[in-house]
């Protein structure tokens, strides 16, 4: 880790990571009172959103890192975390930064793809972890609340 080059493309790449995060996450920021307004006054209208939410997901659907993000973003609504992607995004780069101060036997560019993955998939675990968990919930308390809708139901 001494090398100054590989000091300096991790710092660059550290930086790079960061601004482009901040910037999806400031875009999110800003254009939801936009997007919020505008269905406000589609509504008003009296027309239907839907076509409108269609287009959108096909636009999310494109791309390859559109796909990614609406998958990551399903999974995090899933696990029941309060997080945004942006949030993800910094915890990725705060664990990988964690990562690269262990000590491996990996130098150069194979310790910054290393770690990178690596850092992604504890993440990906802890969300996948989180969502089996709150699904074991519902599966456990499913039986009551069918039972309580039953009793309702005869009741009247």
């Amino acid at each position: 880790m001494s090398e100054p080059w590989f000091v300096y493309f991790l710092t660059f790449v550290s930086v790079a990571i960061c601004v482009q995060l901040a910037q999806v996450g400031l875009r999110s920021i800003l254009q939801r009172e936009r997007r919020t307004t505008k269905r406000f006054a589609s509504l008003a209208r009296g027309e239907s959103s839907a076509p409108h939410v269609d287009v959108l997901r096909k636009k999310a659907s494109d791309s390859v890192i559109g796909t990614a993000a609406a998958n990551v973003q399903s999974l995090i609504v899933q696990s029941g975390t309060e997080m945004s992607l942006f949030g993800l995004g910094l915890r990725v780069a705060l664990v990988w930064m964690a990562l690269l101060l262990v000590p491996l036997p990996l130098v150069g560019f194979a310790r910054v793809i290393v770690t990178g993955t690596g850092a992604s998939f504890v993440l990906y675990g802890y969300l996948s972890y989180r969502r089996r968990r709150r699904i074991g919930r519902f599966a456990e308390q499913l039986p009551d609340v069918i039972d309580i809708i039953v009793r309702s139901l005869r009741a009247g």
